[in-house]
């Protein structure tokens, strides 16, 4: 669980350097739709999202212009370096990036890109990050309290 210390898992940024490289920025656009209200969510933050941070150097989006490492900023003090996997074109344009959170933390992160979109999940130790879209260019960052997960 992550207790607001910043994340040292080896290529963790360091709070507050605003985590340099970051693919997201804060966004006081809306979306079309609303976030999540789920018992579930402990925060959220609406994002734009530096698709050229993915797929740096070049124009069109595949598997072999993805990123080798993605730098997610995810809340202030959650930042992480993710070192991708593999990579996979899903057709149609879609990109899933597969990577691992190096360090003393277990961590994964798993994205799907779609033209101007991003659906994903990182794990880093036990807390979970989610990341959805809103619409309009608009993507939500959710900090997700797993321990409110239905039981089983």
């Amino acid at each position: 669980m992550n207790l607001g210390w910043p994340l040292s898992a080896g290529a963790a940024c360091a709070v507050p350097r605003a985590c340099a490289g970051g693919i997201f920025a804060d966004t006081a656009r809306r979306g079309s739709a609303a976030p999540s209200a789920s018992p579930t969510v402990r925060r959220q933050r609406r994002v734009e999202i530096d698709f050229g941070r993915v797929f740096p150097g070049g124009d069109g989006r595949s598997a072999a212009r993805a990123a080798e490492r993605l730098t997610l900023n995810l809340f202030a003090d959650v930042c992480v370096t993710a070192v991708r996997d593999r990579a996979a074109d899903l057709g149609g344009g879609k990109v899933q990036w597969e990577g691992h959170v190096p360090g003393g933390l277990p961590g994964s992160a798993t994205v799907i890109v779609d033209d101007g979109l991003m659906v994903g999940t990182i794990r880093i130790d036990r807390d979970v990050y989610e990341i959805r879209y809103l619409g309009d260019g608009v993507h939500v960052v959710t900090d997700v309290d797993a321990s409110k997960f239905p039981r089983d």
